[in-house]
């Protein structure tokens, strides 16, 4: 009598190769395009933390290092650990759609879409194969060992690898001739950040600002020495206050003089995004403007330095009682305009 357990079809294994091949992508497109290419949703989890971003993609890459390895070890049972990357990778899309959505900005379609069609067919591969008749044995001791191991694995190699900080290409460029696109940002106090425009040039900064709560953003350009003085001086490194520096790139074919200025800014706490390359932007910086309930509260020009320690100093208590509990301000208590 042949009492050996029956060995699954070959189509059994197609769930596991895909997941894994899926997974594999991922975590290689993390590693070589770094913080650009974490969700939108991701990043916010990690506003006002120093080099945010970074951490975010470390601990998404473990993640998915993690389920790598749990799905090869754990052999047929590796197909459930795909059935939840899977449900993983649906949830994440849906939320980066709606994250963007929600705060007026537009939704990027191809992260969501790409995400969804993953997740659709490990989904559609699983509900396709046919069910093995082998009776189910509780899971062996080594196995959950494997899994430990994977787990300890992923989390070493994610903590010794540097992704690349490259979160200021957010952004798409804008191919084409030049074109110059002015900004009105004396109109701006007042205003949502749908009316001011800013969201058609920087999606991004919409859902940011919303989950960040208070926020202080800062246009600035590599070469400008009052910019660097500004992360230096005046805005806090430890603050309650949502942080967000918005790099202003040169037109297209405009070539920047040589600068003896850091190549970066000096804001460790600083959630980074750039207005789109290609256009020449006419726009004064540093910038300074105070956000609050998705309105913007305050703006300072370059030549308002009393005022810009001002707007950051208002938009840095409006966080910190916000972050003590303190009960949001009504609409005539919100900071004033400037």
């Amino acid at each position: 009598m042949n009492t050996t357990e029956p060995s699954p079809p070959s189509s059994h294994y197609v769930i596991r190769i895909m997941s894994v091949g899926i997974l594999i992508a991922l975590a290689t497109v993390l590693i070589t395009r770094g913080t650009s290419a974490l969700p939108t949703w991701i990043r916010a989890i990690g506003l006002g933390a120093e080099n945010g971003d970074i951490l975010a993609t470390k601990l998404t890459i473990a993640i998915l290092l993690f389920l790598i390895g749990s799905i090869a070890v754990l052999g047929r049972r590796g197909a459930t650990v795909s059935v939840i990357s899977a449900t993983l990778l649906a949830f994440s899309g849906v939320a980066e759609f709606t994250a963007t959505l929600s705060a007026n900005g537009a939704p990027d379609v191809m992260s969501t879409a790409i995400q969804l069609l993953a997740a659709s067919a490990i989904f559609i591969i699983r509900i396709l194969q046919p069910k093995s008749s082998a009776a189910k044995t509780p899971i062996s001791s080594s196995s959950i060992l494997a899994v430990l191991g994977c787990l300890i694995l992923s989390s070493v190699v994610s903590a010794n690898l540097s992704p690349l900080n490259t979160a200021t290409k957010l952004t798409k460029s804008i191919p084409g001739t030049i074109s110059v696109h002015t900004f009105e940002p004396d109109d701006w106090p007042q205003q949502t950040l749908l009316e001011t425009g800013l969201l058609e040039h920087v999606p991004a900064l919409g859902t940011l600002a919303r989950i960040g709560g208070p926020t202080i953003v800062v246009f600035y350009r590599q070469n400008c020495g009052m910019c660097h003085d500004v992360f230096k001086e005046d805005i806090p490194q430890d603050t309650e206050a949502n942080i967000i520096a918005i790099e202003v790139p040169p037109g297209k074919n405009v070539e920047l003089v040589e600068t003896s200025l850091p190549e970066d800014i000096d804001c460790l706490n600083c959630t980074r995004l750039a207005l789109p390359e290609g256009p020449l932007w006419l726009i004064e910086t540093p910038l300074v403007v105070s956000i609050a309930n998705d309105t913007v509260q305050c703006i300072a020009n370059p030549r308002d330095e009393d005022l810009r320690r001002s707007c950051i100093a208002d938009t840095v208590v409006l966080a910190t009682d916000q972050a003590n509990s303190v009960p949001l301000p009504s609409e005539d208590q919100q900071l004033p305009s400037r």
